[in-house]
C-alpha cells in the first residue's frame, strides 16, 4: 500500500506551482522538498534550471527566495532577493521592498513570487555578473609551492629591504 503525502506537503507544492508558475514556464523543476520541524510549518523548495538554482522556503509564517548560479552556490552560497533587486536598483528605496509582508503564508507567498516575477530577468543577470574566483584550494596550491617559506611577494617590501629571510616558526 502506498503511503500519501502529507496535507503540509501537498499544500505547500500546489502553492508553489500556482504561484511561480512563471518559474515552471522557464524550464526550472523542483528537485527537493524539505520540512525543517516536526510541525513541518517550516519549508524549503529548491528548483533548478540550466545553471540557476532558486530556493522559496517559509519560516515562521513568512516567505523568502534566494537564487544563484549552481556554481557560485558551490562558492557562497545563496543571495537573497531583496538583496539583489536592492543592489538592482542601486540604493534606491522600492515601495515593493518597503511594505510589511503580509501574515497569511498564502498570501505572503503571492507577493514574493510576483517581486521574482517582476524582477527575474534583472535578478539572474546581476547573478550571471558575480565573478566565480577559482577555488581557494588551487589558488593555494599554485601560490605556496613550499609552505614553509614565504616569498617576496608574500611579505611585499619587508624582505628585499632587510634582505634576510623571515623568520617561520
Amino acid at each position: 500500500m502506498k503511503s500519501r503525502p502529507e496535507p503540509n506537503y501537498q499544500r505547500i507544492l500546489q502553492r508553489i506551482r500556482h504561484c511561480f508558475d512563471f518559474l515552471f514556464k522557464r524550464g526550472f523543476r523542483i528537485v527537493s522538498v524539505i520540512f525543517t520541524d516536526p510541525g513541518r510549518e517550516n519549508w524549503q523548495v529548491t528548483l533548478t534550471a540550466d545553471d540557476y538554482l532558486i530556493e522559496i522556503y517559509g519560516y515562521a509564517g513568512k516567505v523568502y527566495v534566494a537564487l544563484s548560479t549552481l556554481q557560485l552556490y558551490e562558492q557562497v552560497g545563496l543571495f537573497e532577493l531583496t538583496d539583489l533587486i536592492y543592489l538592482i536598483l542601486e540604493g534606491e528605496e522600492s515601495p515593493a521592498l518597503q511594505r510589511e509582508p503580509p501574515m497569511n503564508e498564502a498570501s505572503n507567498l503571492q507577493e514574493t513570487a510576483r517581486l521574482l516575477e517582476r524582477y527575474i530577468d534583472d535578478v539572474l543577470m546581476e547573478i550571471d555578473s558575480i565573478p566565480i574566483l577559482p577555488s581557494t584550494d588551487d589558488f593555494l596550491k599554485d601560490r605556496y609551492k613550499n609552505p614553509g617559506q614565504l616569498s617576496s611577494d608574500n611579505c611585499p617590501g619587508f624582505c628585499s629591504k632587510v634582505g634576510k629571510q623571515p623568520f617561520i616558526l
